[in-house]
């Protein structure tokens, strides 16, 4: 008997978050190896880093055999939010295998301060990164596990290696986009704290979807 088209999309989901959560060696290669070294320096950092990271895959594997591990729900969420977003024709050269690398998040500078133009180039990102997270800026970590997550979609068409002089994994691609992404979110963060509205439509939209940040309550 066959099934339901909609039955079918969730079998198929179901399919590819297993499929994700076993690629990833449970939590840990999907976030430390490429984010560690994108910003803990120190050895301090990078060993309490590590434990944090420990701990919670620890955490995730008392889940039980057969559930998505912390956070990867809401990671594929966002990533077939992406997906969804994506130009017509982008979907269709990635899924021919086409695409030969480079820069999927587009910005001018990776170590400048990102400007409303940028933010309104890379729309198809931010979209879902705000409607996932409206009154913060998501994890690097959890940026890189979106990454990873839309490659997979993509059946590793996504993260390609532009030069194989540089030797780069896919870890260290998803982690570099996850840096430029995190910035754009803190970007549009800081334009609508000072105005609601923009002059470019999607500078406008995705201000929309923001909320402000969650206050510290302060026991005295």
């Amino acid at each position: 008997m066959a099934m339901d088209p909609p039955a079918q999309v969730l079998v198929a989901q179901e399919a590819e978050n297993e499929l994700f959560v076993k690629s990833a060696k449970p939590w840990r290669s999907c976030r430390a190896k490429a984010f560690e070294r994108q910003f803990f320096g120190c050895f301090c950092c990078y060993f309490v880093a590590n434990l944090c990271l420990n701990l919670m895959a620890v955490l995730c594997s008392m889940q039980g055999a057969g559930r998505i591990p912390c956070g990867e729900l809401e990671v594929a969420q966002v990533a077939r939010g992406i997906v969804r977003e994506l130009p017509l024709t982008a979907v269709e050269l990635l899924e021919r295998g086409e695409w030969k690398g480079g820069n999927i998040i587009a910005v001018d500078s990776a170590l400048q301060r990102a400007n409303a133009a940028e933010c309104a180039t890379n729309f198809h990102y931010l979209k879902p990164v705000l409607e996932h997270s409206p009154d913060k800026v998501p994890s690097g970590y959890f940026l890189t596990d979106v990454f990873l997550y839309v490659d997979l979609i993509f059946k590793g068409n996504l993260l390609v290696n532009p030069s194989p002089d540089q030797q780069k994994d896919k870890m260290t691609i998803a982690a570099e986009e996850a840096v430029k992404l995190k910035r754009l979110v803190s970007t549009i963060r800081g334009l609508w704290r000072s105005s609601e509205t923009g002059n470019h439509p999607r500078v406008s939209e995705l201000k929309s979807m923001l909320r402000p940040s969650p206050r510290k309550v302060t026991v005295v």
